[in-house]
């Protein structure tokens, strides 16, 4: 992602919205790679401690809860981890 002039991005979270594949198949696939993702946080007003609470919502958050997954992220991963994941997740 482009970083805004005389900043750096913390790189905490990396997270991808899938159009034509199914996240749980792509979950899977990464799996197999040893590369560990998950689906994108459930919102909150479908959590169970949520139900029934006063919700603004456009549809955008079940939209990408349905078709995003998290992949790995952070300081930790070297620059060799990072092209070992984009070549992964280009090969589905």
């Amino acid at each position: 992602m482009p970083e805004i002039k005389h900043s750096n991005g913390n790189r905490w979270l990396t997270t991808l919205s899938l159009r034509d594949k199914n996240p749980l198949k792509v979950i899977k696939h990464l799996k197999k790679h040893n590369i560990e993702a998950r689906f994108l946080w459930k919102p909150m007003h479908l959590q169970p401690l949520c139900k029934g609470a006063i919700v603004y919502e456009n549809g955008m958050s079940e939209q990408l809860f349905r078709t995003g997954i998290c992949l790995p992220s952070g300081t930790q991963l070297s620059k060799k981890d990072v092209k070992y994941i984009c070549r992964i997740v280009n090969d589905i």
